[in-house]
């Protein structure tokens, strides 16, 4: 009885290095766009990295416990915070997460959006707004 079954092996793209010469003149007329939109990313991630980079510095600059820088590196994952998230991400009491918070807003690092009795609801505005920016 003869086997079925093909060996497949896996297909790798073809890379090779460019040596000096200008993608976009091996990617054709849609380079362009490409191009654009690829140094458009790379110019935002930047900006995000400087930006967190900076806002660290803030928190440890008012000798803050790690638990703010920690809050700090959360809003670039998801830049708004409750205090049940901060609880969450920093592993502390109601207590501990709503001060870590207030420090925060003291640095003009988040802001209140909403307050309501039980969902205070808080927003980096300046990691909001790095990340909608774009080159055009």
């Amino acid at each position: 009885m003869t086997s079925d079954v093909v060996a497949h092996r896996p297909v790798r793209p073809n890379i090779t290095p460019h040596h000096g010469r200008h993608v976009s003149s091996d990617l054709g007329q849609d380079a362009g766009p490409l191009e654009h939109q690829a140094r458009d990313a790379l110019h935002r991630a930047r900006g995000l990295h400087d930006l967190r980079e900076r806002m660290r510095r803030q928190v440890t600059a008012v000798r803050s416990s790690g638990s703010a820088a920690k809050l700090v590196d959360a809003l670039f994952e998801l830049p708004v915070m409750t205090i049940w998230r901060a609880q969450v991400v920093l592993d502390v009491t109601h207590r501990a997460a709503s001060l870590n918070i207030a420090k925060l807003v003291d640095l003009g690092i988040l802001t209140e959006i909403r307050h309501a009795r039980r969902q205070r609801l808080f927003i980096a505005s300046k990691v909001m707004a790095a990340v909608e920016q774009s080159d055009g």
